[in-house]
């Protein structure tokens, strides 16, 4: 008896399907441009762990430096989308409950996610009144991501230090150059416009601090109007010029 036309359609679908939903393997890639696949499993001592999966069946596990790493491919982590979603929404202690295991597990892998994460721990740990351990974080970005734009998030989360800290020299010493370099960059790219809204804001902060209300004012409508990309920074940078107005009358100079 031949089956239903339906049931050996389904049956076809059903074989078919796998081949189709194989999950990509995860991949290390070297600077020399050779690959090697495998379960990626940590950062330990500054090597990736790599368990390999041999002909016959047994599994073995390797060490790749992180020096010699160009990129990796592998799916993001459970708790990295929770814990940065607590992050935005300033929900800081489940973030740090979500983001710290990540963090250190995977620190200084060569991922957006990765790179991510760490960038975010020096302000979960200013955020619950941390101080040392905030400075140790965004000392430890700066090594394990070096350059580039990497650096403008480092220093920004040094400023944010030295402002807690009320070393408003140092805070200024940082931040200035890096508005001028805000200033200067007329078409910048949404992660930079993101940063330098965080620049303006904190300079805003330290010239009010200061009793500089015209200059503070206009900082934190630049954080608004200019370098508005990340929505957070430029809510709190317009509550911050609408309390300055409302408070000393104040007006851009």
């Amino acid at each position: 008896m031949r089956p239903p036309r339906r049931l050996l359609a389904l049956a076809l679908c059903l074989a078919a399907a796998p081949l189709g939903a194989q999950t990509p393997p995860e991949r290390v890639t070297l600077r020399d441009g050779r690959t090697q696949e495998g379960r990626i499993l940590g950062v330990v001592n500054g090597a990736v762990e790599v368990e390999l999966i041999q002909p016959n069946g047994q599994k073995g596990k390797i060490g790749l430096p992180l020096s010699g790493i160009a990129a990796v491919t592998m799916p993001e982590p459970t708790g990295v989308r929770a814990g940065l979603a607590h992050y935005e929404a300033r929900d800081f202690a489940r973030a740090l409950a979500e983001l710290r295991p990540v963090a250190e597990k995977w620190k200084g892998l060569p991922t957006d996610w990765a790179r991510r994460v760490a960038a975010v721990m020096g302000d979960l740990y200013l955020e619950t009144g941390d101080l040392p351990k905030a400075e140790a974080a965004y000392a430890e970005f700066a090594r394990l991501y070096p350059g580039g734009k990497a650096s403008l998030r480092g220093a920004v989360g040094l400023a944010r230090l030295a402002l807690a800290r009320k070393d408003n020299a140092r805070a200024r010493q940082t931040l200035e150059p890096l508005a001028k370099a805000a200033l200067e960059d007329l078409a910048p790219a949404e992660a930079d416009g993101a940063l330098y809204g965080q620049v303006f804001l904190l300079l805003g902060q330290l010239r009010e601090a200061e009793g500089d209300g015209p200059g503070a004012l206009q900082d934190y409508l630049r954080a608004v109007t200019l370098f508005y990309q990340d929505r957070a920074v430029a809510a709190a940078a317009q509550k911050a010029a609408d309390a300055l107005r409302a408070a000393q009358k104040v007006s851009v100079p």
